[in-house]
């Protein structure tokens, strides 16, 4: 995917996902652009999506995975950083992020970061990790530590990672 349709794509999701007070509601679609030889989940972008927001960044995490049926090696993460106070380009993001389950299996630096955006106030892109064991696994974490001096925490349930199973 080209790098501009990727921020587009971002900021579309952005514009169009109501906030908490809005009173509306925040269904979406689930993804159309399935990997070939997978199929929709029927897992909404919303429902995959997991958003902090803390010391002046917002930095959103969407677990790609969730949104098809395929079975694959490694998990995918979309991540957008988004701020207008922060340096972004800091933060290493490979080094500062593991994965962990719920069942022990944790994940630490054989992690790939192929951006889309980067600039020092807004970096997007994709995540990605060799998938450690789910087998009864309760939830999946990512965290990536220390942006703007706060650890941002994103997890997703069991619900979620059936669509995961490498």
């Amino acid at each position: 995917m080209q790098p501009g349709i990727v921020r587009w794509i971002a900021v579309l999701f952005a514009a169009c996902n109501p906030g908490p007070d809005s009173g509306e509601s925040a269904d979406a679609a689930p993804a159309d652009d399935a990997t070939p030889g997978c199929t929709p989940s029927g897992v909404t972008e919303t429902d995959a999506t997991r958003t902090t927001d803390a010391a002046s960044v917002t930095v959103t995490a969407t677990l790609r995975n969730a949104l098809e049926h395929c079975t694959k090696a490694e998990f995918a993460f979309g991540l957008v950083f988004d701020t207008h106070s922060v340096d972004l380009l800091a933060i290493d993001i490979t080094a500062s992020t593991t994965i962990e389950t719920s069942n022990g299996g944790q994940l630490g630096g054989a992690l790939t970061w192929s951006p889309g955006s980067e600039s020092s106030h807004h970096r997007d892109g994709v995540l990605t990790a060799p998938a450690p064991a789910l087998d009864g696994a309760d939830w999946l974490r990512l965290t990536i530590d220390e942006v703007a001096g706060v650890d941002r925490v994103f997890e997703w349930d069991a619900s979620l990672l059936a669509h995961d199973l490498p």
